[in-house]
This record gives structure tokens, sequence and C-alpha cells, in this order.
């Protein structure tokens, strides 16, 4: 289930990371324009870190659910042959519950004409 909401954040890009908007101005900026230089040029400055961080946080993700899709590949996988091993053991249990009935009555037949 994990794998299938990351996927789907994955590709509708619903992954919100919050990056630094070096256009959105708060009141604090507008009020100091010496305060408002300084904050661009940090903005400007970070702006390819916050891309960067960005990028590395998609990738960890893509690697996370790569590496989760192989574990749900594995565990189908053995499911399948768990439950190809249990046809094969039921059907050997049955087979072997009708050779016990058949002995059981060749049993009672010998009991039967011993008496």
């Amino acid at each position: 289930m994990q794998v299938l909401l990351l996927k789907q954040q994955l590709y509708s890009n619903e992954i919100n990371i919050e990056l630094p908007n070096p256009n959105v101005q708060t009141q604090s900026e507008v009020q100091s324009p010496v305060k408002n230089q300084n904050t661009e040029n940090t903005l400007q400055s970070a702006g390819p870190v916050g891309n960067e961080n960005a990028d590395k946080t998609i990738e960890t993700l893509t690697q996370k659910l790569k590496h989760q899709e192989n574990l749900l590949h594995q565990c189908k996988e053995r499911i399948k042959s768990q439950k190809e091993c249990l046809a094969q053991l039921t059907s050997e249990k049955e087979a072997l519950q009708e050779q016990l009935y058949e002995r059981l009555q060749e049993l009672k037949k010998i009991k039967v004409l011993g008496k």
C-alpha cells in the first residue's frame, strides 16, 4: 500500500518540498530595503542548493520506491511458490489418506475373516 502511495505521489508530483520562493517578499523584507537585498542574495545563492536538495530527496524516494517494489515482487513470487507447494502437499495428503482408508478397510476385512 505504501509503495502505491509513493508511486502516486512521485508520478503526480504531489511531493511537497517547501523551497524558498525568491519572488515572494515577507513583511520584514518590504520594510527594510537593505535587508531585502541581502535576503535576495541569500535566496539566489541558496536556489541551486535547494534544487539539489529537492533532487536528492526525489532520488532518495525513487530509490526507496524501487527497493520496496523489489521487495513486493519477491514477496509475490514467494507467495506464488508457497501456494504451488501447498497444492502439491494437499494432493499428496489426500492420496495418502485414501491409501490409509483402503488399508483400514482391508484390515477390518482380515479381522472379520479371522473370527
